[in-house]
């Protein structure tokens, strides 16, 4: 397959979104509510701009990277360690006021309302705890795009691992070969290797270029409506 397509529109029957750094600017909010639990706990708070290299694992990672050095050292089997308070405090806080300064990247309505339109079968998968992830969808996009909207759920391996993707694949009726999973980080990327997909990394999100670069998609974009030039939608035929 052609990796870092410029030239040619790859075609796809489907397509998975990330969400955030990807559909969403995200990182006020979780930077905030990281925050708030580093500020009880009476650690040192950190800059928005240092959140970028911790998220997109889910918040209980975010917590382990967020904790000053030497804190995280405790058991990680134990549900009453430091990370372990952390991650169902983060959780808390974030659930609590998710959408204060999230919203959209610019051009991400427009291009999610043209592949509907044009009938794409669409989905989100994120690392965020299940409820948390509809419910921003629904305060920022609107359901209305998404086939499949889905976050981290108990006894579901996270991104990257491929479980996820390919009950998604599933939902929509659609091979994983003729998917495209969009995200903005190595995460995302890996997520489609495993799963079969067609990675496609975008360049607004969280991840340096050089990054995305390094970890080889298929096809690189810089803007939201590269998704309707550089990718072209064919019906799809059903999985088997």
């Amino acid at each position: 397959m052609q990796r870092l397509s410029t030239v040619v529109a790859m075609q796809y029957s489907g397509i998975i979104f990330d969400l955030d750094g990807t559909l969403l600017d995200t990182l006020a909010d979780i930077a905030r509510a990281m925050n708030r639990v580093l500020r009880n706990h009476g650690f040192p708070e950190r800059k928005v701009a240092e959140y970028r290299t911790m998220v997109g694992w889910g918040l209980e990672e975010l917590a382990r990277r967020a904790l000053p050095p030497g804190h995280t050292e405790e058991s990680e089997q134990a549900s009453n360690g430091l990370v372990a308070q952390c991650y169902r405090e983060v959780l808390t806080a974030y659930a609590a006021a998710p959408v204060v300064e999230t919203q959209p990247f610019d051009g991400v309505p427009e291009a999610l309302r043209e592949l509907w339109e044009a009938g794409a079968p669409l989905a989100v998968l994120s690392n965020k705890h299940d409820d948390l992830v509809t419910q921003i969808v629904e305060q920022t996009l609107g359901m209305q795009y998404f086939k499949v909207v889905r976050g981290a759920r108990d006894g579901v391996p996270k991104k990257p691992h491929q479980e996820a993707a390919h009950s998604i694949a599933r939902r929509l009726e659609v091979a994983p070969e003729q998917i495209v999973f969009i995200g903005d980080s190595e995460v995302d990327i890996e997520t489609a290797r495993r799963a079969g997909m067609i990675a496609v990394a975008v360049t607004w999100g969280i991840g340096t270029r050089a990054q995305l670069e390094s970890a080889g998609p298929d096809v690189l974009i810089q803007q939201p409506a590269d998704i309707l030039t550089k990718l072209s939608f064919r019906p799809h035929t059903a999985a088997t």
